[in-house]
């Protein structure tokens, strides 16, 4: 789920809300123009003098790995020689710094790619940025965005599978219906060894994994989605129903849907059918059928 961090950072509020002068500086410097804007209503004129500093602070630092863009746009206002240095802060303290250098009769946008500075593996905190050159003259600023991979809001109750997409990618599916239930969880790797006449020894022996099961109704549902959709890019099936050989599904996707309709996806990486069986034929019941499975990891499209 993409996700703005910046706030008023097109300035659409009409106003600097969300954004801080340093200390030292006075509000009547930048101003909100009508004049200045990229794209909507508003945009934000910036006084030169290399004094005047713009601070927005983000109200949950992001890491930069979950960063999917990052930056600003810039133009001169007069036919000056103006530049803006940026700086993002880490919350360590510590920034990585842009300086955009404007030509005279250069009057057009420019794109600051922020991203493109960034250091691997630090928390963006806050950012800074400036107007040098004459001090009478002007910038313009405009659409200041980062927008981040967040985690999905944690869901109070699911009610359902709507869904299982299995594929060899996400082009390349068969949209499963019917599933009953869906569990998964993490596998302890550690296993206890006992040794006679010695200690009860600890090792880590199983590799981190899940395992799961699906449970369905439909066994022509299930047999289609197993055991004759293609699943990788030579393709295999997640079972061959010739020799029964199991291979790893590329892509496998389920939607679930809460108890106000919502829906969420999870993604199971590595996903491999272990087992199937039935949970029972009995006259006067409905059979029921069992896959159990293991995968890599979860994770949120």
């Amino acid at each position: 789920m993409n996700t703005e961090a910046i706030i008023n950072g097109d300035f659409e509020f009409g106003s600097l809300t969300n954004w801080n002068f340093a200390a030292s500086q006075s509000s009547s410097k930048d101003t909100i123009s009508v004049s200045g804007n990229r794209t909507g209503t508003y945009g934000l004129r910036m006084r030169g003098g290399g004094n005047n500093e713009l601070e927005y602070i983000l109200s949950s630092p992001v890491k930069v790995s979950k960063i999917i863009s990052f930056g600003m746009w810039i133009r001169n206002a007069q036919n000056s020689p103006m530049s803006s240095l940026c700086k993002v802060y880490y919350t360590d303290g510590t920034y990585n710094a842009n300086v955009w250098y404007g030509n005279w009769y250069d009057q057009t946008w420019h794109y600051i790619d922020l991203l493109a500075i960034l250091t691997s593996n630090k928390i963006v905190k806050r950012l800074i940025f400036n107007c040098t050159g004459i001090n009478s003259y002007y910038i313009y600023v405009d659409d200041v965005s980062l927008i981040y991979k967040a985690s999905p809001p944690i869901p109070s109750i699911f009610v359902r599978v709507k869904k299982c997409i299995i594929g060899s990618d996400e082009n390349n599916t068969y949209e499963w219906y019917g599933i009953k239930k869906l569990t998964f969880g993490d596998v302890d790797p550690w296993v206890h060894i006992e040794i006679p006449a010695g200690l009860m020894l600890h090792q880590h022996l199983k590799p981190t994994h899940l395992e799961g099961e699906i449970v369905v109704n439909d066994l022509g549902a299930l047999y289609e989605a197993l055991f004759e959709t293609e699943i990788n890019s030579n393709g295999d099936t997640a079972i061959n129903p010739s020799n029964g050989r199991k291979y790893s599904v590329e892509y496998i996707l389920f939607t679930l849907v809460n108890q106000e309709g919502t829906e969420y996806q999870i993604i199971l990486d590595g996903f491999k059918v272990n087992t199937v069986s039935t949970g029972g034929i009995e006259l006067g019941t409905e059979a029921v059928w069992i896959v159990r499975f293991t995968a890599d990891r979860v994770s949120y499209p």
